[in-house]
């Protein structure tokens, strides 16, 4: 009898084991096969919105998971993050448009919601800021390769200089700040050139920008030089009773390890 039982559960096994086998082998090549994963659709929850800057906000990733998925986010003010559920400080009051792309091999999809942060008084009290001007100090004569700017005689390969400041945020850019043309030339350093017209303003003091210092030559501007800054850095601190804003200029300089040198005044109203 008891050789009988033993022979039931070795045949059992015997059984069992080709059918596990087959099903983890069926399982395995639909997880790597990019036919078989649907494309994501992201989604996600927000935990602290509505905070009082500066203040840390969650973001919880409720994406049905598949093989292979990766995730990049994009908080709205020039800061992103590849981690499945991250954590974000926001320092400036404000409303800011979240994006969570998702992907994997099937394809990517992306969700977007509004965060909106509260103001702290007085920054709340201002409502934009503008690059009035930049005094350019210091520019290298010729570019990374070594060649001046423009391919022309000695005398007159200096560039024309513009400058303009733009968003670096990858989902949308809200206008744009350009100077005037200036043909430049190394005996007038130091020289101020202002902002041309009506252009854009930065409204939004936490975002990250962009001052980009280029050649308008015909075929095309090319790039000299670019900063990245945020205004909310060089606000300066305003009494704790203040009621009211009244326009005000500040002041700071940014340079390159390529020996550029400028100084950018900005006006808050």
């Amino acid at each position: 009898m008891i050789h009988f039982l033993n022979l039931i559960f070795i045949m059992k096994k015997m059984f069992l084991f080709p059918l596990l086998l087959i099903t983890l082998t069926t399982c395995t090549k639909l997880s790597q096969d990019p036919d078989k994963v649907p494309i994501p659709l992201p989604s996600f929850i927000i935990h602290n919105a509505n905070c009082k800057a500066a203040c840390s906000v969650l973001f919880f990733n409720t994406t049905r998971s598949t093989y292979d998925m990766e995730y990049v986010w994009s908080f709205g003010d020039g800061d992103s993050s590849r981690l499945d559920s991250p954590q974000h400080t926001y320092r400036v009051g404000g409303k800011y448009l979240v994006q969570l792309m998702a992907k994997n091999k099937a394809g990517d999809n992306s969700e977007y919601k509004e965060v909106s942060i509260q103001s702290d008084l007085p920054l709340s009290l201002f409502s934009l800021c503008r690059v009035e001007s930049i005094t350019y100090i210091k520019i290298p004569l010729t570019n990374s390769q070594g060649k001046p700017w423009d391919d022309l005689p000695a005398n007159s390969a200096f560039p024309e200089l513009q400058w303009l400041v733009r968003d670096t945020t990858r989902i949308y850019i809200r206008g744009q700040e350009m100077s005037q043309l200036v043909d430049f030339d190394p005996k007038l350093l130091p020289f101020t050139v202002p902002r041309e017209g009506l252009s854009g303003s930065l409204r939004q003091f936490g975002q990250l920008y962009t001052l980009i210092i280029q050649d308008a030559d015909v075929d095309g501007p090319e790039i000299m030089g670019a900063f990245q800054f945020r205004p909310i850095d060089y606000f300066p601190k305003q009494p704790d009773n203040a009621t009211s804003a009244s326009a005000f200029l500040t002041q700071f300089t940014l340079k390159s390890s390529d020996g550029f040198e400028v100084l950018v005044n900005l006006k808050w109203q």
